[in-house]
This record gives C-alpha cells, structure tokens and sequence, in this order.
C-alpha cells in the first residue's frame, strides 16, 4: 500500500452570508478553514475551485458565496511547519528578501513596502504562480504611476518641499445688484411736466426754484 502523501492548507477570508429570508440582504463575515491537498504548489487553485465551497457549505450554515482567500499556513499531514510556506507569516522583511534570493523566487522586492503585501505575494509565488504574476504587474503598474505623479507633485509626496499657498490680502466686497422693478418709488404729479415724477426728482426742482 503507497503511503498517502500530501499537506495541510489554512485559508482564511470572508464569505458573505443571507441576513434574512425577506429582504435578501447579503452581510461579510470571516472564516478559517483547513484542507488537505496533494501538494502546496498551486494549493490555492485547487482549493478555491475544488473545495472551498464545499467547505465552506458545510461549515457556515448562513453561506452564500466567498470573497476572499488567502492561504496562511501549509504544514505536512503531522502538523508539522514547512519551511518556505507556513514561516513566511512570521518573517521580517530582511528575514523575507533572503529567502525570496535563496528560493529564486520572481518577486521584484523593491516594489514592495508593506511586509503583509509582501508576506502574501511570496505564497502566492510558491502556491500559485498565474495568480502572482498577475497581481506583480498590477503592483509594477501602480508603482510607476505614483513615481510619475510623485515628479510631478513634490509638494504633496515631499514633507521636505514647500507647499505654495495662495494668500489672500484682500477681499472685495460685492454690492448686491439693484432691481429698480422690485423698488416701490414714491411719485407726485409734476403740474408743468404733465406727468408723474419721482419724489426725489420733485424735491430737486422744489430746491432749485427756491432759492
């Protein structure tokens, strides 16, 4: 009898799952699952599109469909740590870079700033390498775009930079238009115009003719 060989895969994510029966309502929660799969290279295809779902069914009653996955952990059948997958997790950037050059792996570390961006792109290296070369160009592409707009912008990538603020001297004070329809003119009837003047205009001649 051929001894069964293979390893454990933690995976964790978010599935989301039926709030109710009426309204149909979808909410996010958390899961944790351990699988058994044959070996670790491409453990996250094969556990996404063969039984993740099944798993997931079985485990979580309200489960509707996943969101995310994440492998983080492969140990052998024993439980024991597999150098390479499962201590990656606990691994400083330093400790990372090594391995990443002792294991020939094609991550482009320089793009990388966040250890858990880095810590994640690794396995995906080692258990699915489609999926990190995907994701590897988006981060490349990402990483230009900044270095372009950082040229472009010091002011707001550089804290050493000055930022030119446009200080105001002065403001100007805005009269509010005047609607001579919207007024209510007094008038008085001018005996040698023949017509109905404004009083204002009336009190003008009344000066003029007085003095």
């Amino acid at each position: 009898m051929t001894e069964m060989t293979g390893c454990l895969v933690t995976v964790e994510g978010n599935y989301f799952a039926l709030a109710g029966s009426i309204d149909r309502k979808k909410v996010k929660k958390p899961y944790k699952i351990v699988v058994r799969v044959a070996a670790p290279e491409g453990a996250l295809s094969v556990i996404k599109n063969k039984l993740l779902d099944r798993v997931l069914t079985r485990l979580y009653p309200d489960y509707h469909t996943y969101h995310t996955h994440e492998i983080t952990g492969i140990t052998d059948l024993e439980g024991r740590p597999l150098m390479g997958y499962s201590n990656v997790r606990i691994m400083n950037f330093n400790q990372i870079a090594e391995y990443v050059v002792a294991q020939r792996l094609p991550l482009k570390l320089e793009l990388y700033t966040e250890l858990d961006t880095l810590r994640t792109m690794v396995f995906l290296a080692e258990t699915n390498t489609q999926e990190f070369a995907r994701k590897q160009l988006i981060i490349e592409k990402e990483a230009k775009e900044d270095a372009v707009l950082a040229a472009l912008n010091p002011e707001l990538f550089d804290l050493k930079h000055p930022i030119a603020v446009p200080v105001v001297t002065e403001v100007p004070t805005i009269e509010p238009a005047k609607n001579i329809s919207d007024q209510k003119v007094q008038q008085t009837w001018d005996e040698k115009q023949k017509k109905f003047i404004p009083i204002t205009d009336f009190k003008e001649d009344f000066e003029r003719e007085s003095e």
